[in-house]
């Protein structure tokens, strides 16, 4: 919530008998200015009252009126508007006297009295690149510092004061590590310095905020980087690598181009940069290759995005596209091969109930016939066995292996586990397939930095009264593939054939980019109820791992859709080129989108959210999500106005009363109103609660969300899930697609 602190008095007190001096040159309009005078100057002991100390909750806007704020009470709010009544009186007989537009009076005024305010005091203010935001006078002034966390380039100083000269702090900086700015200085030979913590610098500094401070960088050692956003590109996998452009006109030529000149033109500069040769038409590289070598977070910064300042949006063959400035280490060429050493963990995920016990002996034989074969290949197996939560079962679930195993002694884990050798007469079918799953993906088993591939092995469908099937798939994702091997036409399970082949295929879906996004593919086979059929095909599937990981340096841009092998692909973590191979410091424009087939994502944006973050978007979809349920059980009160229930009932913080849409009308919390998505919350207007069919949907969305943030918070000790910006570093983030965002 804004805070706010009033004018100085003095300073008040001067504008106004600045404006009195001016009453006798404005002639005929002396008496309407002396009557709007002593209006004003009546009021300001009480207005002060309401900009200082504990009720505060009124600043001054760009426009040159007053701000109400949310928490504003009945008396500040009249006060306010009466203020704001008598400012565009005063404004209208200036512009007629001084023959100027009505606007630019209210703006000029607010302009000149910005630096004026006392420090504490909320003014609106407008930024470089024509972003209004707010400020409360104490340094740094966003105008001069529009930065708020950089990105090292390699082997980058820091400086105990803001001076080459000065002794260091810390020497040879690993590429994009990350700092706070807390302020910004020019030295004798203008180069601009950054003092930094590596602490997170919050929007709103409270008063008592005090960060450890590191010392100082050259700009000429860093990347600014004014928005936490970053990219994660999608697996390689049916598409050809993006094109960085140094200009962003020179992709929006390409954007422009009709579809199969667009086609043949990326592919002449791919084989150009393939090749060493200048690549032309404003290209300057490929995208980073994948490599699962690596631990650490690699980060892709996004610096900058089309539209920006002005909300202009793109579309390629009438599809949407974002358009980012992307920072990235990569090279001219592109290499499409793992490299290397590929670790690859298989974890069985498998029903042991009594009709499953010829598949089982299917697996061990199989798993013998594969030990024979694998050589050297780094794939490790782990066992995790579900039966349902009856008691006259065996168990619900059972982990076999503690870690991963090397094969061989995996076959003699396999040798432990049996079927139960009895049914259980009068079982109603569903099992506990997904806590076996859920048990997997959390498991302690997965090598880091592997690629984790789950087997789901099974002929009956998951119950889902304890876990949610979609909860668990939004687990997985971009954590664990899950290659399904669902045994039909069962005799005890031949009836529940179509609910279970649903939750195989929803399981194992993967898509091209964030959850949900683009392009999705199955990885699922419907094997008929025949155990030696199901031993030939897990024995073709660990061949087909077998290859994948053996060639990793041949090209699988081209894997078939739904393959194993475009599974572990599309696992393997997208990573910088091996870092034996030189490197490019790059920033260019790239598109979200595949440019010669826009259907498909290159991309998935994210923001990178702390804890501290993530619990206040929590916190605000949850008041969103109760007004609706209110509002549906006419608890609201008579009013359908949505903005109007938002403003009385939630924190969001009402700047404009006239907006049209969510977004014009509130302060949003951590920025997303300046980020590239389309919102769920920002399109909603004024009528959003007038259908009962709408509120039902707004709830069902806002439950949606709120759902997979409980989810993430739950997860904040998952270094697999929350990552570190670089080591050392003092806190976690999340990276969260941004189309998730509420």
């Amino acid at each position: 919530m804004m805070t706010i602190r009033p004018l100085r008095s003095t300073t008040l007190f001067r504008l106004l008998g600045l404006l009195l001096l001016l009453a006798p040159i404005l002639g005929h309009a002396a008496d309407g200015y002396n009557d709007l005078f002593v209006r004003m100057q009546a009021r300001q002991a009480r207005l002060e009252s309401y900009m200082y100390g504990p009720n505060n909750c009124l600043g001054e806007r760009f426009d040159g009126l007053l701000e109400i704020n949310g928490n504003c009470g009945s008396d500040a709010r009249t006060l306010a508007n009466l203020e704001n009544q008598d400012r565009r009186a005063l404004y209208l007989l200036m512009s007629k006297d001084l023959r100027k537009a009505l606007e630019d009076i209210g703006r000029e005024r607010a302009i000149k009295n910005q630096d004026r305010y006392r420090a504490g005091v909320q003014r609106e203010i407008q930024l470089a690149d024509n972003r209004v935001t707010w400020w409360d006078g104490y340094p740094p002034d966003p105008r001069q510092n529009d930065v708020s966390r950089i990105l090292t380039l390699s082997n980058a100083r820091i400086h105990r004061k803001p001076d080459s000269a000065s002794s260091v702090a810390r020497d040879n900086l690993r590429q994009y590590e990350s700092f706070g700015v807390i302020g910004t200085e020019q030295d004798a030979n203008g180069e601009t310095w950054f003092e930094i913590t590596g602490e997170y610098v919050p929007k709103n500094k409270p008063p008592s905020w005090s960060p450890a401070l590191l010392g100082w960088i050259a700009r000429s050692d860093v990347i600014p980087w004014r928005r936490a956003l970053a990219v994660q590109f999608a697996p390689m996998i049916n598409r050809k690598p993006s094109v960085f452009f140094e200009q962003e006109s020179s992709l929006l030529d390409m954007i422009d181009a009709p579809s199969a000149e667009r086609s043949r033109r990326l592919r002449e500069i791919r084989d150009r940069l393939e090749s060493g040769q200048s690549p032309g038409s404003g290209a300057i590289a490929l995208e980073p290759s994948l490599n699962t070598n690596q631990e650490d977070l690699i980060l892709h910064p996004v610096l900058d995005f089309y539209g920006s300042s002005t909300g202009q949006k793109v579309r390629i063959d009438g599809r949407p596209v974002r358009l980012l400035k992307v920072a990235a280490p990569t090279r001219s060429g592109a290499s499409r091969g793992l490299r290397g050493n590929t670790a690859v963990d298989i974890l069985f995920v498998m029903d042991t109930t009594h009709s499953m016990k010829p598949y089982l002996a299917q697996v061990v034989e199989a798993t013998k016939t594969f030990a024979r074969q694998s050589g050297r290949a780094d794939i490790r197996f782990g066992f995790i066995a579900y039966q349902d939560k009856d008691t006259r079962f065996d168990y619900q679930v059972k982990s076999f292996t503690d870690r991963v195993q090397l094969i061989d002694r995996f076959v003699d884990t396999l040798a432990r586990v049996e079927a139960r050798r009895k049914p259980v007469r009068g079982d109603d079918i569903p099992e506990s397939v997904l806590d076996g799953l859920n048990l997997a993906v959390g498991s302690n088993q997965w090598r880091s930095g592997s690629v984790r591939i789950i087997f789901l092995v099974g002929d009956a469908p998951g119950r889902e009264d304890s876990i949610k099937l979609d909860s668990l798939h939004r687990k997985t994702h971009g954590q664990v593939g899950i290659y399904a091997f669902h045994i039909a036409n069962s005799k005890v399970s031949k009836s529940w054939d179509e609910e279970a082949s649903r939750q195989y295929k929803a399981l194992s879906l993967t898509y091209q980019g964030g959850y949900g996004m683009g392009i999705s593919q199955t990885h699922q086979v419907e094997i008929d109820a025949n155990a030696k059929a199901f031993g030939k095909t897990l024995t073709a599937s660990f061949n087909e791992a077998l290859e994948a990981v053996l060639n990793r340096d041949s090209d699988y841009s081209n894997a078939a859709p739904g393959s194993l092998t475009e599974l572990i692909f599309s696992q393997a973590a997208v990573l910088l080129a091996d870092p034996s191979i030189p490197e490019n410091n790059i920033e260019g424009w790239v598109a979200d989108k595949v440019l010669a087939d826009p259907a498909r994502y290159a991309m998935a944006p994210i923001i990178l959210l702390t804890e501290g973050e993530l619990h206040e978007l929590i916190d605000r979809v949850k008041e969103l999500k109760t007004l609706g349920e209110k509002a549906l059980r006419g608890e609201g009160g008579t009013t359908l106005d949505f903005f109007d229930l938002v403003e009385r009932n939630t924190r969001f913080t009402m700047v404009d009363p006239r907006g049209a849409t969510f977004q014009d009308a509130f302060q949003l919390p951590l920025g997303i109103d300046e980020l590239p998505y389309d919102s769920v919350i920002m399109a909603t207007t004024r009528d959003e609660f007038e259908n009962p069919d709408r509120v039902q949907d707004f709830i069902r969305k806002m439950e949606s969300k709120l759902n997979l943030y409980e989810n993430l918070r739950e997860e904040t000790r998952n270094q697999n899930r929350w990552k570190l910006l670089y080591a050392g570093a003092s806190e976690r983030v999340l990276p969260l697609e941004l189309d998730h965002l509420p």
